[in-house]
């Protein structure tokens, strides 16, 4: 049963792959505005496909999944992504541009924000990452996790709501892991982002997580 207060509301009996793979089997979540809630399981137990399913890039399924009340499958891509987003995995797969600035600023502009409006948008965002400084700096300068947190930045100055993401602390080493935990609470805590976090860390990402 759906939850029409949520946020993002998932009630998903099965959802299988073109070659018959089953990734997802009744699946229920309920995510209200301002949660901090963690997905936790092994490589390969359906985490990534359950964000994808949230985010409206797989629809194949069978059941139904929310945002603010209405089916991901009756709206357009356009629609979701102004409220959602997904931070892969790995953050080469995301990051296109040569700077930071313009990798960040990229989203704002698109959506036809003027040049001051994106400006804000863009020190927003990296001040909310901890990258306020980095504008003028060369994405293949960057560190692994740097690289991760400007792609949340990129999704932070387009005004998502919700952030999706996916093994954040993947690649990351000791310090680069307790970095980015740091980023996580504040996000929720001080700008009242809510995330929806994927990873097989039973460690470190249940020390901030609302639920699980």
């Amino acid at each position: 049963m759906v939850d029409l207060a949520a946020k993002i509301s998932v009630s998903i009996s099965s959802f299988s792959y073109p070659d018959g793979t089953t990734a997802l089997r009744n699946v229920t979540l309920d995510v209200h505005a301002g949660a901090c809630i963690g997905i936790l399981g092994a490589n390969g137990s359906g985490k990534t496909t359950l964000l994808k399913v949230m985010d409206g890039l797989l629809k194949d399924y069978d059941g139904k999944v929310l945002l603010e009340g209405r089916d991901v499958r009756s709206m357009s891509p356009k629609e979701i992504y102004r409220k959602v987003g997904l931070v892969f995995q790995d953050p080469d797969d995301q990051l296109f541009a040569n700077t930071v600035w313009e990798d960040v600023s990229f989203g704002p502009t698109n959506m036809g924000c003027g040049m001051e409006e994106v400006s804000k948008r863009v020190n927003y965002a990296l001040i909310a990452v901890g990258l306020k400084g980095f504008e003028k700096r060369r994405i293949n300068t960057l560190s692994y996790g740097q690289k991760k947190r400007v792609c949340m930045a990129g999704l932070l100055a387009m005004g998502h709501e919700v952030l999706l993401m996916d093994e954040p602390l993947a690649g990351l080493d000791p310090l680069g892991e307790l970095q980015m935990v740091e980023v996580l609470r504040s996000l929720n805590r001080d700008s009242n982002v809510t995330l929806v976090i994927a990873s097989h860390n039973v460690d470190l990402i249940p020390l901030f997580l609302q639920h699980v």
